[in-house]
């Protein structure tokens, strides 16, 4: 079996206007797989439209109000408390900036990331 984590990052489109951007380019990636391919899903509304083409991935939806179990969650605090505590701004550009500052600098970590997001059953 193939286990990935889903999260809004990345989509294009709002599947509700037919644009499921992220679902199609991962059955693409996904599709020579000779395992199960199984998309780990949180309970966004969307993910249960009934109009999406999974394609060959199945989609599992984690329980309702367990962001316990969603790693995403996990690494999203811990950005907005190193790198967006005490720190405002209005411009739409410095937002953007200091988000890809956030990202680039954790991907030079990623044993930290890895420890971040892992979860322990």
């Amino acid at each position: 079996m193939s286990i990935w984590f889903g999260d809004e990052t990345g989509i294009e489109g709002d599947p509700r206007t037919g644009k499921a951007w992220f679902i199609n380019e991962f059955a693409i990636q996904t599709k020579k797989s000779k395992k199960k391919v199984v998309l780990i899903l949180d309970n966004a509304s969307w993910h249960k439209a009934a109009k999406l083409n999974w394609h060959h991935v199945t989609p599992v939806l984690l329980p309702p109000y367990s962001p316990h179990l969603n790693p995403i969650e996990r690494l999203w605090l811990v950005i907005k408390n190193r790198y967006f505590k005490n720190w405002h701004t209005r411009d739409p550009d410095k937002l953007t900036k200091r988000i890809c500052e956030a990202i680039q600098d954790l991907l030079l970590k990623p044993h930290e990331v890895m420890s971040i997001c892992k979860i322990n059953f």
